[in-house]
């Protein structure tokens, strides 16, 4: 015999973690994914004491800070768009935890107060989300006001871009950032932390094999609080003493406030005193400033106030770093709004070059798209290679009439009228979908209608036909009168008169139409029952329906025993024997050859009563 072949290995099964469900998400990565959120939305005031741990956030737009080096989170919002998920009211002395979620600081101290059924006070479900914080992860949160209304901004403190209606003014500042770096600031506030030195060492990292790859800032050349333009644009920032205190006294202020709105409540002052103290404690800590930060804050206010006044006062010669640097319009209250790039190439055409654009326009919005920051957003858009990844960004398309010459519309004609073609077909699919959401939502609506209808019909007939039912088959000492026939009052039948079985002058005796004798309640129990007694009413009403249409001869008579004539009745018969005279069809003949056993079939014609007897 020839040796067996070995069978195949089984397919290897996909290995499952314990206790993790198929397609459901790990702990740790829900952990990664709210990092990377919070670092794509918020915006970080850091810690001078660790700028030599963190200075790589300078050439590396995602790097995850560590919850320790930061000192307050500033968060964009709109309006009161942002409200404290367990109060429900705008936050005071806003906290926010690592999960992302921005809370009051009295409502969060209450409620980690609160022990678990093991007792613990430390560790704590978020209420939203139901990741763990404590009270450690807390950070205070500068709220900072923007001037475009971000609608679809949520109390979990997001800052998602919305869709700005078109015809809206917009203003935007022109931007400078060198090419490599996360630092961005404002063109006529750039010199501040550009110098010539900065922009030597980034070009040589550019150049090398590994480029990027080391910080090219100094603790005293990146921005600060105090740098003008910083706290609107830049997204991290060191904190200065002055600014630390001013937010702790201004938290103060809104404490003090809650305290007087709620002197009522024994509970919440408890926790609103307990809120000031912790802030008290902070601001004393914040105006004793250690000598360290004392010396590297006042060297970067000397050394970017030397810088300002150099890039003055060579301000009308060339600048020899021109091609180090990228150009691009934002919107100025510091939201992820910028010019389409294609209207920003129009708009250096008319002017000669980027570097050579307004300081400030004032735009009327055409038309806005939407994006997210991806690997391939950023090699399309490569002034955007600052940003996180999965950072929400808006793209706006202005009104090029009054903006630029004809000169300059007719150079990109052929484009801009591929960009219409766009819109007009994006806006044709979106009415599409509107006309189709509203169809599918008004049948669904009329189909709950027909719904309710028939389930309300059905449960009225049900029971207005049980109920004239029971009242007609189920025995009644009170023999039955005129309401107990509708139908035939319809009819057009003196119920009265033919109840008593009286005639009038000049026409025929008729046999009445109720029995002339009530059936006995003693018979309609023994011997009809609830089926008999149906059969005898529906005697009765077989009787005037005759009466009605003239048929009185045919009225059937329970009490006579007259025979009935089988003339009155057309037979048909089909399978059986002929009559006289008639010769047998040849189909029927062939037929009558394949079946052994003939049959007979009668159709009957007639008078209801006479087809019953």
């Amino acid at each position: 015999m020839p040796t067996r072949m070995p069978s195949p290995l089984p397919p290897a099964r996909p290995r499952r973690r314990a206790g993790v469900e198929s397609g459901a998400i790990s702990e740790r990565q829900a952990r990664i994914n709210k990092a990377i959120f919070i670092n794509a939305n918020f915006r970080f005031v850091l810690k001078p004491k660790f700028w030599n741990t963190f200075s790589l956030i300078t050439v590396r737009p995602d790097m995850q800070l560590r919850w320790e080096w930061i000192e307050r989170i500033i968060l964009p919002v709109s309006g009161e768009t942002v409200t404290c998920p367990i109060c429900l009211s705008p936050p005071s002395a806003a906290r926010v935890t690592q999960c992302g979620h921005v809370f009051c600081y009295p409502c969060v101290l209450r409620y980690l107060s609160y022990g678990g059924d093991d007792g613990a006070h430390d560790i704590k479900k978020c209420p939203v989300c139901w990741a763990a914080i404590t009270y450690d992860d807390l950070l205070p949160v500068h709220l900072w006001a923007v001037q475009y209304h971000a609608a679809s901004s949520t109390s979990s403190g997001s800052q998602n871009v919305s869709r700005i209606a078109d015809g809206a003014h917009i203003t935007m500042r022109l931007m400078k950032r060198l090419r490599g770096t996360t630092v961005c600031l404002p063109r006529s506030m750039s010199s501040q932390v550009y110098s010539s030195e900065l922009i030597e060492s980034q070009r040589t990292a550019r150049k090398s094999a590994n480029k990027s790859s080391e910080n090219v800032f100094d603790g005293y050349n990146f921005p600060w609080t105090f740098t003008e333009g910083a706290l609107p644009f830049s997204k991290f920032m060191l904190a200065d003493h002055k600014y630390c205190v001013a937010e702790y006294r201004r938290e103060l202020t809104e404490l003090a406030q809650q305290l007087t709105d709620e002197d009522n409540d024994p509970a919440s002052r408890l926790f609103i005193e307990s809120a000031t103290m912790s802030v008290e404690e902070a601001l004393g800590s914040a105006e004793s400033i250690s000598a360290v930060d004392m010396r590297l804050e006042e060297h970067a206010i000397s050394e970017q106030a030397r810088l300002k006044m150099a890039f003055e006062s060579n301000c009308v010669e060339q600048d020899p770093y021109i091609d180090d640097f990228l150009y691009f319009y934002q919107a100025d209250d510091g939201q992820h709004i910028y010019m389409h790039p294609l209207y920003m190439r129009v708009l250096a055409h008319e002017h000669g070059s980027y570097s050579d654009l307004p300081e400030s326009i004032q735009i009327k919005q055409r038309h806005s798209d939407e994006s997210t920051i991806t690997d391939d957003v950023r090699q399309r858009f490569r002034f955007l290679d600052h940003l996180s990844l999965r950072c929400d960004v808006v793209f706006i398309e202005p009104e090029l009439k009054g903006l630029v010459s004809r000169r300059s519309i007719d150079k990109f004609r052929s484009q801009l009228a591929q960009r219409d073609k766009q819109h007009a077909a994006r806006a044709r699919h979106a009415a599409l979908d509107e006309a189709r959401s509203e169809m599918l939502a008004a049948a669904a609506a009329q189909a709950d209608i027909a719904a309710m209808g028939y389930n309300e019909w059905s449960r009225t007939s049900q029971s207005h036909l049980h109920h004239e039912l029971t009242a007609a088959i189920s025995p009644s000492s009170v023999p039955p009168d005129a309401s107990s026939f509708p139908a035939l009052a319809n009819e057009g039948i003196d119920l009265e008169t033919a109840g008593t079985g009286a005639s009038t002058a000049g026409t025929s005796s008729q046999k009445a139409v109720w029995p002339r004798d009530p059936l006995p309640q003693s018979l309609a129990s023994s011997h009809y029952g609830e089926s008999g007694m149906n059969e005898y009413l529906w005697e009765e009403f077989e009787r005037a329906r005759a009466k009605n249409h003239g048929e009185h001869d045919d009225a059937f008579d329970h009490d006579s025993d007259e025979a009935y004539d089988p003339d009155d009745f057309a037979i048909d018969v089909k399978g059986g024997p002929l009559r006289s005279g008639q010769s047998e069809p040849k189909a029927y003949q062939q037929q009558r050859h394949k079946s052994k056993k003939g049959g007979i079939k009668l159709v009957l014609s007639g008078g209801s009563s006479r087809r019953r007897k």
